[in-house]
Order: C-alpha cells, then structure tokens, then sequence
C-alpha cells in the first residue's frame, strides 16, 4: 500500500485512491474509509496544537483509533473498495503534503508493523 495526499490526486499517477479523512475534499468522490480518519475532536486539538503537541496528538490517535483496529480487517476492506486492485497499488489520502506531521503517516507504521508495507510515494512524480 501507499499513502499520498489529495494534490497529488489531480496528476492523474494514483489509479486506487482511499480518503482516511474525516472530511475530504468537496471535489473529492472517491472511496472513503473512515475508520483510519481522526475524530472531529482530534481534528480540532491537532489545528490548535499546531506541531507543539504533535506528539499527544499521535499518541491519542494510536490509542483511540488504531489500537481498536484490526490489521487484517482494515486491508480487506480496502481492498473490497478496490477488488479489481492489488493491496499494493492502493493508496490512502488524507491533506497534508509530504514531510508534514499526519496520521496517514501514524497509518502506514502500524499496516507495515502488521505486515503490510506501507510508505509514502515518491517525491518524484
């Protein structure tokens, strides 16, 4: 799997895309997964926060979303929102650009700590 944001959506390079956003973009229809978006309440904290707790923010986000997941269980819903797809050409979006504190980055150490293998795309597409 990679992850990716949603400028990099309009290059026309990621063929499988899945929002993790609480609320993606209006232009945005593709396949929405929200069991790996923040809470609103997160949202709001990490806006305020804005990088002096990122930390506490990781962390809640460990605690209260991917602790209560199942690694397993959340590739086989992604890949039911793309059947046609390899798991590795899926593609989680969320907002922030490349190098910027995200939960996307928090979601793809926990798939690869379970065996699935997660990184960023490149920088240069």
């Amino acid at each position: 799997m990679k992850t990716s944001y949603f400028a990099r959506l309009r290059t026309g390079q990621i063929a499988y895309p899945v929002s993790i956003c609480r609320f993606p973009p209006r232009w945005y229809k593709g396949p929405k997964y929200l069991k790996l978006a923040p809470t609103a309440d997160m949202l709001a904290r990490a806006k305020a926060a804005v990088d002096s707790n990122s930390e506490g923010i990781s962390n809640e986000y460990q605690e209260a979303i991917l602790a209560k997941l199942s690694a397993d269980e959340v590739v086989g819903d992604l890949q039911a929102l793309w059947p046609e797809a390899d798991t590795s050409d899926i593609t989680l979006l969320c907002f922030e650009a490349l190098n910027k504190p995200c939960h996307r980055h928090l979601a793809a150490q926990w798939l690869t700590q379970h065996g699935y293998p997660t990184e960023e795309m490149s920088s240069n597409l």
